[in-house]
Formats: C-alpha cells, sequence, structure tokens
C-alpha cells in the first residue's frame, strides 16, 4: 500500500529521492514513475531489496519507469551514507516505528534533507498498532518488528525538534 502522498510531494525534474526503508519497493517504484527523477531505494535488509529490484525490472519491461536512474542500496537509517543537504524528497514509509534509536534516525534524515524541501513520514495509527501489541506478543518481539506505538501529537514535534516544519498529514489506512 502507498502510504505517501506523492500529490503533496510537489516532484520535480532533476529531483533526487530517497526511499529509506523501502522493503519491497512500493514507493521506490511510485518515485521511479515520476519524470527525470533520480532515485534510490534503500533498506537494512537485503532479501527485500533482491524483490525490490525484481519489481523494478518487471516495471521496466512495462516502460512504466520514468526516471533518470534508479539505485538500490543496503543502509542503516540511523547512519547515512550521503552528505548533507543531499535529497529534494525523503520518503520514510513504515520505518520509524521498528528502530529502536529513532531520534538518531530522524536526525540522520533531516540531516541529508535539503533546505525547504520534503521528508515524507508514515506509521501505523495508534490505536489499531495498540490493538495489534495487545493481541500478539510476536508482533513486537519479532526481528525487526514494532518497538514503538507512535501518536501524530508526539511524533510531529519530534521531527520539528530537528528544524523541520509540518505542513500536511492525512491518514492511508
Amino acid at each position: 500500500m502507498i502510504t505517501i502522498d506523492f500529490n503533496r510531494l510537489n516532484i520535480q525534474p532533476n529531483d533526487r529521492i530517497l526511499d529509506i526503508g523501502c522493503g519491497e519497493g512500493r514507493h521506490t517504484i511510485k518515485a521511479c514513475q515520476q519524470k527525470n527523477t533520480r532515485c534510490i531505494g534503500a533498506d537494512f535488509g537485503f532479501d527485500t531489496l533482491i524483490e525490490t529490484k525484481k519489481k523494478l525490472d518487471f516495471h521496466k519491461s512495462l516502460n512504466d519507469l520514468h526516471c533518470k536512474s534508479i539505485d538500490l542500496s543496503r543502509m542503516d537509517v540511523t547512519c547515512l551514507p550521503f552528505c548533507d543537504n543531499s535529497f529534494d524528497i525523503v520518503i520514510c514509509s513504515e520505518v520509524l516505528e521498528h528502530i529502536p534509536d529513532d531520534k538518531t534516525a530522524i536526525s540522520e534524515l533531516a540531516r541529508i534533507l535539503k533546505p525547504g524541501k520534503i521528508l515524507a513520514v508514515s506509521v501505523p495509527r495508534f490505536f489499531p498498532e495498540k490493538i495489534c501489541w495487545l493481541l500478539s506478543d510476536e508482533y513486537f518481539n519479532a526481528n525487526m518488528g514494532h518497538v514503538r506505538i507512535y501518536k501524530k501529537k508526539t511524533l510531529i514535534p519530534e521531527i520539528e525538534s530537528f528544524g523541520l516544519s509540518h505542513f500536511a498529514s492525512h491518514y492511508a489506512h
């Protein structure tokens, strides 16, 4: 499921887009469908990057990728290998709830984002997430499972504490 509203991203030709924690590539593929972008899909898991590559190859065969370049790389969101102010758009969808040191992760996302550009973050909604935690210990005890539940009223100030400004919110599911 696409949790980021691409219509709000104001994507321009030549924009550099990072989808960090890309998983199997749903947002990376959507970013690559935008005209003349330069896209990077990155994840901590190598197996998920292999799945992303397969899906990108399939979309290439359909001729529905319009980006200038696509790169996939394994990396850790708490220690990103990019210079400051490297990206026009950073997508971090359904990732932060998995990261023990989310403050360092948010700091890194803010660091690599160009001033005035867009960091698009999505996390699970509080109430459905709380139900999942109550129903199953495996849900949050799994390797790379969810380590926290966010509330909108605390997540937004946390992100803003790193010099970013909130401009929109929506619910995807």
